[in-house]
């Protein structure tokens, strides 16, 4: 309930971090045309969660092509052009998503294993900068 009332709220931290949730990701929607239903088939459970988690904050994910992701940001259609994908592996522990934005401008959204993802936030990109600190910001 916090998270949701501060994404209501506009906070930009969040609101990336959401975003990132509905759109970085290899899921594939699979629906059921004769009555409605669409499920998700994802890589990883974790990677299914992280998506319907997204969804329940109001940016669900609704349709992808070779080149799109459309996400249903609460009742308004948002489609993100994806220029390049370096999916998850085990050596890298994080996905990274080259995308431009509905607003035009390009974002490289990426998510990861937090020991990786906290080395690479640092303003320098080598340290630390604060851990727990940092992302309970």
């Amino acid at each position: 309930e916090e998270l949701a009332a501060v994404l209501a709220k506009g906070d930009p931290k969040v609101v990336g971090f959401v975003e990132c949730l509905s759109v970085c990701h290899t899921v594939i929607l699979e629906k059921n045309h004769a009555t409605g239903e669409v499920t998700f088939q994802a890589e990883s459970p974790d990677e299914e969660a992280l998506v319907d988690g997204a969804g329940l904050l109001g940016y669900k994910y609704v349709d992808k092509t070779q080149t799109t992701i459309v996400v249903d940001v609460n009742g308004t259609q948002k489609t993100y052009t994806v220029l390049a994908i370096i999916e998850f592996t085990s050596t890298r522990k994080r996905m990274s998503c080259l995308v431009k934005g509905p607003n035009g401008k390009h974002k490289l959204l990426v998510k990861g294993a937090d020991n990786i993802m906290f080395d690479r936030t640092a303003p320098d990109g080598y340290g630390p900068v604060g851990g727990e600190e940092t992302i309970n910001a």
